[in-house]
């Protein structure tokens, strides 16, 4: 069967309206994993929005890898891809201090004020939200 003669139930299609599209406009709070135990208000807050395909790619296509022959193994540099992930991702932060000083860091639209861990964690939860779950793709019912 060809794609275009696929006929969707109803019950399918309203498994596809709850579930897809996407929507990488909507913002999400984030509070980083180092910071939970800690009382809420000293928590950190990250207001975070998930990425549309088309800025996934164009995150992808920013990684420079090299293929070193002696191993077979590709090496790939994911650096600049988690930079572009947490500028495109990252909205507005609340609360985030610098741990030396105990002064609030005010928003910016730069990193430099996040470490390297937590821009990772940031990534994966931006790139998290933006994906459906195993579980979301599981109760479409395909």
């Amino acid at each position: 069967m060809k794609i275009n003669e696929m006929k969707l139930t109803p019950e399918i299609e309203k498994r596809l309206r709850e579930y897809a599209p996407i929507n990488p406009d909507a913002i999400f709070d984030y509070i980083p994993e180092a910071y939970r135990e800690l009382p809420i208000e000293v928590q950190p807050i990250f207001k975070l929005r998930g990425l549309s395909g088309v800025e996934v790619a164009r995150a992808q296509d920013a990684m420079r890898g090299s293929y070193d022959m002696t191993s077979s193994q590709v090496k790939v540099n994911q650096g600049e891809f988690t930079i572009i992930v947490c500028k495109d991702g990252i909205v507005h932060w609340e609360n985030y201090q610098d741990m030396k000083t105990g002064e609030e860091i005010k928003y910016a639209p730069t990193l430099a004020a996040i470490p390297k861990e937590l821009l990772y964690e940031l990534a994966n939860a931006i790139l998290r939200n933006g994906a459906l779950s195993e579980d979301e793709v599981l109760g479409l019912g395909f």
